[in-house]
């Protein structure tokens, strides 16, 4: 990712590599394998840290924004948001974070709409329903 020329994120390919890593370390070294598992682990999250951090001052060269804002699930970790504060000191930009009670998993928010749509009575049920609903596969922007 660090060598394309756009601004995609996709860690399919790290995650797999990762899992067969991972199988490789285990066969390798048995039960000493627990031992690596913190370095192990810092070193992925350091990899996925700079991935991202390499896209991101691709776009703060090209758009030059007066700030930034990191949202999501992802801006919980404490890693991140040190070295993503370390970089936008360097280009003088101000960052902000939401409240680390508010960096959840997009899941808790789908399981919450739809707690919500349930009890408006607002869920599909039926084959025929799901037919109602509108989707548009492949939407682009």
């Amino acid at each position: 990712m660090s060598t394309s020329n756009n601004y995609d994120f996709s860690f399919s390919g790290l995650k797999t590599a990762c899992l067969y890593q991972t199988n490789d370390l285990k066969q390798q070294l048995g039960d000493q394998f627990a031992d690596i598992i913190p370095d192990y682990c810092a070193s992925l999250q350091e990899a996925i840290v700079d991935s991202l951090l390499i896209k991101f001052k691709r776009v703060l060269k090209k758009r030059k924004p007066k700030t930034a804002l990191v949202g999501g699930g992802v801006s919980a970790n404490l890693r991140l948001r040190k070295k993503f504060r370390q970089t936008l000191k360097k280009y003088n930009i101000p960052i902000y974070f939401p409240y680390q009670k508010f960096c959840m998993d997009n899941a808790a928010m789908i399981g919450l709409a739809a707690f919500h749509k349930y009890k408006r009575n607002e869920i599909y049920t039926t084959a025929e329903d799901i037919n109602k609903v509108d989707r548009i596969p492949n939407l682009t922007y």
